[in-house]
């Protein structure tokens, strides 16, 4: 299992302070690289990350080299760079949110359409089970109608 750290502790590890972190991992998300968060928001390193910060520090010193353009750079290397308009992308993801909320409409609506119709057969199960039952009801008291007569019957003569 890979482990993760904390900001401070990332910071402490690399000699530079937690804001210094701070910006350099929002720096990294303006271009698309995404930290590992915890369920609870809370930002968690991996060692790849870590590496990635060693680097940018050793690259921003360089001559000709500012935080932003070694972010560029690494990322670059990465083949994770990105300055595209990200709305092409938010549209596509809108239309696919949209397109299962009316998928999910519908199968709602499915739902309904067959509660409605397990109602109706449970419905006439319920009748059909009611008349059976006065069939049988009718039929056991002419039985016993018949069985008394018949014992009265048999007792006058």
């Amino acid at each position: 299992m890979d482990a993760f750290f904390k900001v401070n502790e990332v910071a402490k590890s690399l000699g530079i302070t937690p804001s210094t972190i701070k910006k350099y991992y929002l720096l990294f998300e303006q271009y698309n690289y995404i930290f590992k968060r915890h369920k609870n928001g809370q930002l968690m390193f991996s060692e790849v990350d870590i590496e990635l910060f060693k680097k940018l520090i050793d690259l921003k010193n360089k001559p000709g080299m500012n935080v932003s353009k070694a972010v560029e750079q690494l990322l670059k290397e990465r083949g994770i760079y990105s300055t595209n308009d990200v709305s092409p992308q938010l549209t596509f993801m809108i239309t696919e949110i949209n397109h299962l909320k009316q998928l999910v409409t519908q199968q709602n609506q499915t739902m309904e359409k067959l509660q409605d119709q397990l109602n109706r057969i449970e419905e006439h199960r319920k009748i059909d089970t009611r008349k059976k039952l006065d069939d049988l009801e009718e039929d056991l008291i002419s039985f016993i109608k018949s069985s008394m007569m018949n014992w009265q019957n048999d007792r006058s003569r």
